[in-house]
């Protein structure tokens, strides 16, 4: 993920971090914590969310999921 400089998602992120912190539970601070934050904000109508197609890193090289 790519951000500009103070943008509001971020802080959100690090405020979700600071208080939900967990170094025992696989994810909890990456992958789950990512989508805990977007399920809240989406409802929300200051921001706009975008998905984009997946993509799976393969040592083949780049293919589309």
């Amino acid at each position: 993920m790519i951000f500009n400089e103070g943008h509001p998602l971020l802080y959100k992120f690090i405020q979700d971090l600071a208080l939900t912190f967990d170094g025992n539970k696989w994810g909890h601070n990456g992958p789950y914590m990512v989508s805990r934050v977007v399920s809240r904000v989406t409802r929300k109508t200051w921001l706009k969310f975008h998905r984009l197609a997946a993509y799976s890193i393969l040592s083949g090289g780049l293919e589309q999921d």
